[in-house]
């Protein structure tokens, strides 16, 4: 995977898209306003949104519906998010914002853990988990379809 450069200039405009879209979401959450998908974002800011929907409003199953559907939008986009394929798995995993899958709990791990970022070993970690909770046909599957995803 080959990083992507930005200039200082170009660094400050995307901390600054982030910082803006996040308190857009505060305030959206504050005044009870949906929090909708934002599918021209960069991934990151889709990724930081979604993290930071997840920490401020903890335990609700709407923020963890709104996050999800982020961290969706992230891990599907031409860079492929690392981060945001992680949440991706552990929602799967867990049923948070989603319903319970298993195999697309592998999938997302394996898809995230084939990165070499700083989500690898954490996602290489859940994948082992999930690994022991399917049989060989399904590992198979979610196998093929990780590497049509790669």
């Amino acid at each position: 995977m080959m990083l992507k450069q930005y200039s200082y200039v170009g660094f400050i405009t995307i901390k600054r898209s982030i910082i803006w879209a996040i308190c857009l979401l505060g305030v959206m959450s504050l005044i009870g306003m949906p929090v909708l998908a934002y599918p021209d974002y960069d991934p990151e800011v889709q990724y930081q949104l979604g993290v930071s929907l997840q920490s401020s409003n903890p335990n609700t199953s709407k923020s963890a519906e709104q996050a999800f559907q982020l961290f969706s939008q992230a891990a599907g986009k031409n860079s492929l998010h690392p981060g945001a394929q992680l949440e991706l798995a552990r929602a799967y995993f867990t049923g948070e914002g989603t319903d319970r899958n298993l195999i697309a709990a592998y999938i997302w791990s394996s898809v995230s853990a084939g990165q070499m970022s700083a989500f690898h070993e954490t996602a290489s970690r859940l994948r082992a988990q999930v690994s022991l909770l399917l049989n060989e046909q399904q590992i198979k599957m979610a196998d093929q379809i990780v590497q049509r995803i790669k």
